[in-house]
């Protein structure tokens, strides 16, 4: 196989789209409830967290549902409780043992944490459809239940428990790329990093430069450059001089990234093709859809495969008149208000009226 097919897929693909919703849905509650005084958080708490929130448990046990050590479970509670957010108490069946729980602050954390999460989900309904949504939310479960993530063991049965997409993305996504990075180093990448993700699926086939990986990640420079060394010492990104700027580097996947690169694929060909077959090949082509049309909607890009229909840009007399209606002078014409929609896609026309009721004060505030 052409080393550019494996390439372009590990660079597209449904499970990065779901990586990004999930970052999406983890950073977005995690700022609401920073403004609600919830402090000290982080994304790894979700699961420990939620078991927590069934009911108490001993640190063996809760260790046992969460798959890890007791030594690990115990150093990863300990931010949780240092933030007040769970608390040790006497088990009253045995005096000798403690029970782990939620504090009251960690009850209250758990119930504004899923009140954000249901926001973002009915945001998603009314962008992709009340039936896509709920399958989502469906597919969402039995997939929790066939990676057996924690409080989904064996023969767990989707029920009425106000579990929803956004509420469990966060939980299936890093679930999804441990294996991936499991099965990855089985094929003989014993050094491979999370972090390293971030470099390799970026790189672009002419190279890229530290700046430009930076910004494409949102990240400094420096955590790039820090990455690139790791990368570099194992073999799996060479630098090169830019042909047009002599002064600086571009850095280009070397024969053992490209290795790299296809072996990372055939892990995530054979773990779709182990999950198709638990959950069924229909339903997961849909979910992929699906994922595909949220991730495009919430983000303003166009889904793969359709950039060639993207209407033409709109003329500056078309977008003055279109503000003028939006402003309250003459309306503009229906034909007009369609190819804005059509240039900007629903979300974009929706967030450019947004703006521009808050510019003129005809808003309390903009909207998420």
């Amino acid at each position: 196989m052409p080393i550019a097919k494996p390439l372009q897929r590990f660079r597209d693909n449904p499970l990065k789209r779901l990586n990004r919703l999930s970052l999406y849905c983890e950073q977005r509650s995690m700022q609401r409830l920073e403004e609600q005084g919830f402090t000290k958080l982080a994304m790894h708490f979700a699961a420990p967290m939620s078991l927590l929130a069934q009911h108490p448990y001993r640190l063996t046990t809760l260790a046992e549902r969460m798959a890890m050590s007791k030594q690990l479970c115990l150093q990863s509670l300990r931010p949780l409780e240092q933030a007040g957010y769970i608390a040790r108490r006497q088990d009253p069946h045995d005096r000798r043992a403690k029970l782990i729980g939620l504090s009251p602050r960690g009850a209250a954390l758990v119930s504004a944490a899923n009140s954000e999460l249901g926001a973002i989900n009915r945001e998603f309904s009314r962008q992709i459809g009340d039936d896509a949504m709920q399958f989502l939310n469906r597919f969402a479960q039995q997939l929790c239940a066939a990676l057996q993530l924690p409080g989904f063991e064996p023969g767990f049965q989707p029920a009425s428990q106000g579990l929803n997409f956004s509420l469990l993305v966060g939980m299936i996504n890093r679930s999804i790329h441990r294996q991936l990075m499991q099965s990855t180093i089985a094929r003989g990448h014993s050094e491979l990093q999370m972090s390293h993700g971030q470099v390799l699926a970026c790189i672009a086939p002419e190279g890229s430069s530290i700046g430009e990986l930076a910004s494409e990640n949102g990240v400094s420079s420096q955590a790039i450059s820090r990455t690139a060394r790791q990368l570099s010492s194992l073999g799996y990104i060479a630098r090169t001089t830019d042909p047009e700027d002599g002064r600086s580097q571009r850095l280009r996947l070397s024969d053992s990234g490209m290795a790299l690169i296809a072996d990372a694929v055939a892990a995530m060909d054979d773990w779709e093709k182990t999950l198709q077959s638990r959950l069924g090949e229909d339903d997961y082509q849909r979910f992929c859809a699906l994922i595909t049309a949220l991730s495009s909607a919430v983000f303003n890009t166009p889904a793969p495969g359709i950039t060639e229909t993207l209407s033409p840009p709109l003329r500056p007399a078309e977008l003055l008149q279109y503000l003028a209606g939006q402003l309250g002078e003459s309306p503009a014409k229906p034909q007009l208000q369609s190819a804005v929609e059509r240039r900007l896609g629903e979300t974009g026309r929706q967030q450019l009226e947004q703006l521009l009721a808050f510019a003129t004060g005809r808003a309390e505030g903009r909207q998420a």
